[in-house]
């Protein structure tokens, strides 16, 4: 394996001109990476203070893409990297720690398998050493998006597949990777329905967050499409909720006080945000406009405060392919209470966030601005000092505001 490569860099670090008081200050930046591209999926923190980071990586490997698994210190540097993969690609959706100290890597392969796309989880002991993987998977093209551990040391796998339309599919598995259930999932017949993101709720049934897209009007629309599975993956309900027609879901996360918050996007512009009861009754729904520009979520987590953390992607203007990071913290309420936006000279996405335990925040995705060649992922830590008091321009201009009014409907999950 080359040598892993990586950098600290604020220099290129801006803050939106439309944020006032104080707000989080770069600890440090990271990049890792080689001559071709990698990207950081998904970052937390682990136990003993640092960050366990897992990518897709070109640059090293067996061939093609391969899993790139990252263990840092708490200041970002690196204690060991490991690659996972074979001939073909094989690529990262979500890394968790687990209750043994390991990780668990869940993704996309064509290097396993039973031919195409199938799921993968792959088992990690504490030094990124491969204990056991298993995919999952048939004769069609098998997407993951997301996967968790469960109380009982098991996991969760959530993703679509596509055979003449896109449906979902969730999979329990044991401690071994040994399968339990699956299920798919769908609306109608004629309609697609992508798995984004999944949750286990405290009474052990799982919570399922889906991009439904479908004919309307003579035009096609995108609408979120919630689920929620039992302990046994038996559909209890579903719910949709419809605002524009352009609405995408992202990710759904437990909140502290045990409901759901829902993150994602409508209108290909703004930032939806959406918080509900495990019964699926709305509590609240905000609409965030964060820049003239196209806004995207990419991540979101509850705070230690209550309130949550975002990652979102700005297409800078309509005729450029450049991208910055934004990153939002809201109250409780979802209420904007600062923003921080992080402006390279190229195309800067961000893929996940999570809080730490100094009150700080933790980033990755992937930049061409800095780094070893073509994409390299980017880790960014920053700090956080809550503020006496913020201020934030509102309409007219948007800051936080609220469109138009959103409706819910109860629909009936279909299964085969």
């Amino acid at each position: 394996m080359k040598a892993i490569k990586y950098f600290t860099c604020i220099v290129l670090l801006a803050v939106t001109s439309r944020i006032y008081s104080q707000i989080p200050d770069t600890i440090w930046t990271k990049t890792f990476g080689g001559a071709l591209a990698d990207v950081g999926n998904s970052v937390k923190q682990t136990n003993d203070g640092g960050f366990i980071v897992a990518g897709t990586t070109s640059s090293f490997g067996a061939g093609g893409q391969d899993i790139y698994l990252i263990k840092t210190d708490e200041n970002g540097d690196t204690l060991w990297t490991k690659t996972f993969g074979g001939p073909g690609n094989d690529r990262t959706a979500n890394v968790v720690q687990t209750n043994d100290n390991g990780y668990a890597v869940f993704g996309t392969t064509n290097s396993f398998g039973n031919g195409g796309d199938d799921f993968l989880l792959w088992k990690a002991d504490s030094l990124g050493n491969t204990e056991w993987f298993k995919t999952y998977g048939g004769s069609f093209n098998e997407i993951c998006t997301d996967g968790k551990q469960t109380i009982d040391r098991g996991y969760i796998i959530a993703g679509y597949f596509y055979n003449q339309v896109y449906r979902s599919i969730v999979i329990k598995v044991d401690d071994l990777g040994n399968e339990i259930w699956n299920k798919t999932l769908k609306v109608s017949n004629y309609s697609d329905l992508w798995a984004n993101s999944v949750e286990q709720a405290t009474n052990n049934n799982y919570f399922v967050g889906c991009t439904w897209g479908h004919d309307y009007f003579g035009g096609y629309a995108y609408e979120w499409y919630m689920y929620e599975l039992s302990s046994d993956g038996d559909s209890l309900f579903s719910i949709y909720y419809f605002n524009v027609g352009a609405d995408f879901l992202t990710k759904i996360r437990n909140t502290t006080d045990g409901n759901l918050i829902l993150g994602g996007s409508t209108a290909y512009e703004y930032i939806w945000l959406r918080k509900r009861n495990p019964n699926g009754e709305t509590i609240w729904s905000r609409i965030i406009s964060v820049s003239v520009a196209d806004v995207s979520l990419s991540d979101i987590e509850p705070t230690p405060d209550n309130g949550y953390i975002i990652s979102a992607i700005i297409q800078v203007s309509n005729n450029s392919p450049l991208r910055d990071i934004v990153l939002l913290k809201t109250d409780a309420d979802g209420f904007i209470e600062w923003e921080k936006r992080i402006i390279g000279n190229g195309i800067e996405d961000a893929l996940s966030v999570y809080p730490t335990n100094d009150d700080g925040f933790v980033l990755c995705g992937k930049t061409n601005s800095l780094g070893a060649g073509d994409f390299d992922i980017w880790l960014l830590k920053f700090k956080y000092n809550p503020p006496p008091e913020i201020n934030v321009i509102t309409p007219n201009g948007g800051e936080h505001w609220m469109m138009w009014d959103t409706v819910q409907v109860e629909w009936t999950a279909s299964e085969v």
